[in-house]
């Protein structure tokens, strides 16, 4: 007579990943009198629905006692250590998640598990309490399909069998293993970078706006750009802080002020600007102690654990000045995109989530086109006197 063997649930929610580390040699070091590093075998465990805690243990490592016998971390999933030790591909254990499409569950949730190291239905269906909760408002949906897979499946004579074969059926599928080795830190470093300076360049964003003042001396024309400036602002211009009616006509081009020049930048007032070779460039020049305000977008769109923000990521402890998690898909939507992976519903994320951080941020409601006239080559006639001879 047969007997069932009882499932520990605990090790479905659990995956291993083989890999060598570089650590220091402490005792080499001592002798030396320097840092001596050296290669290891070590074992990464990932536990489903847990995005910080992850321990990594060397491979020869103490896991537990038999009797006077010690087991080590290689010897607790000794499969898995002979595929590494082989080099083939790692996979988790269990029935893979894409085995939930007939059940409804779509890219974007296929995405959230992995990314909370959920790589099988069975880890999923047996995920409790905080580790469930991480999957959020997804939480509910994922368990009920979960559970209706497991109980289809209940009657199968043989469920390793199912298993197996469902598993064969994957492999033709793209993306169906676990991927060998997660994205380096520098790589998703480069990547945020890119994103981060793209979100910054979508909107004028209310965080990266400053308004900055420029004080005249009445003879210079030419003044440097603010030291963190990335651009004007899509619909802004240069205004004259001494009355609240004119503003700095901008010329847009670097012809239109040559044909301005020609004709002396007649009937402008207070004066014109347009920058050229990165200075403000003025005519006529700004009187003494006169001020030119405007506001721009800073390029400092990086914000250090300690210190003044800064333009580009350099150090893991460095955040985003805007929605860290609209940075978060950005990047990973492009990474997908660069190992050749499916993309298209990551990509819809991060663009509503970008949508819908635009529409919250007020920095894009301008609705004044320019300071200044607005129509080249004419004069304003109020607020002087209407009628009346002089």
């Amino acid at each position: 007579m047969a007997h069932s063997v009882p499932i520990d649930t605990r090790e479905i929610t659990v995956t291993p990943i083989f890999k060598h580390i570089t650590v220091e040699d402490v005792p080499a070091s001592e002798r030396e009198g320097r840092a001596v590093m050296k290669t290891v075998e070590a074992v990464e465990v990932r536990f489903a629905g847990s995005k910080l805690y992850s321990p990594v243990f060397p491979v020869d490592a103490f896991w537990k006692r038999d009797g006077h016998r010690v087991v080590t971390y290689a010897e607790r999933w000794a499969d898995q250590y002979r595929e590494f030790l082989a080099g083939r591909p790692q996979e988790a254990a269990g029935t893979p998640l894409e085995f939930l499409r007939p059940y409804g569950i779509s890219d974007a949730q296929l995405s959230l598990c992995r990314a909370l190291k959920i790589y099988s239905i069975e880890a999923l269906h047996h995920l409790e309490g905080p580790n469930l909760k991480s999957l959020q408002m997804h939480a509910n949906a994922l368990k009920e399909m979960a559970a209706r897979f497991t109980a289809d499946r209940r009657g199968s004579a043989d469920l390793a069998d199912e298993v197996e074969r469902l598993k064969a059926e994957l492999a033709a599928l793209k993306g169906a293993s676990l991927p060998a080795s997660d994205p380096s830190p520098a790589e998703i470093l480069d990547l945020a970078g890119d994103v981060a300076i793209d979100i910054a360049r979508s909107h004028d964003w209310q965080a990266l706006t400053v308004i900055h003042t420029i004080t005249g001396n009445g003879s210079d024309t030419r003044f440097p750009l603010p030291e963190d400036y990335g651009r004007m602002l899509a619909a802004s211009g240069v205004i004259d802080p001494a009355t609240w009616f004119w503003g700095y006509l901008h010329i847009p081009t670097v012809m239109e002020w040559l044909a301005e020049e020609s004709h002396g930048f007649a009937r402008i007032t207070p004066g014109a600007w347009i920058i050229l070779e990165d200075k403000f460039t003025f005519v006529p020049a700004p009187g003494h102690e006169a001020e030119a305000r405007f506001p721009y977008i800073s390029r400092n769109i990086v914000k250090p654990a300690a210190g003044t923000k800064k333009a580009s990521f350099t150090a893991d402890t460095d955040s985003f000045v805007l929605d860290e998690r609209l940075l978060t898909l950005g990047t990973l939507w492009r990474w997908k995109e660069q190992k050749g992976l499916e993309y298209a519903e990551d990509m819809r994320n991060y663009e509503i989530a970008l949508s819908q951080a635009q529409a919250r941020d007020a920095g894009g409601r301008t609705i004044r086109a320019r300071a200044g006239r607005s129509l080249r080559g004419t004069t304003t006639g109020w607020p002087w006197p209407l009628g009346g001879g002089a």
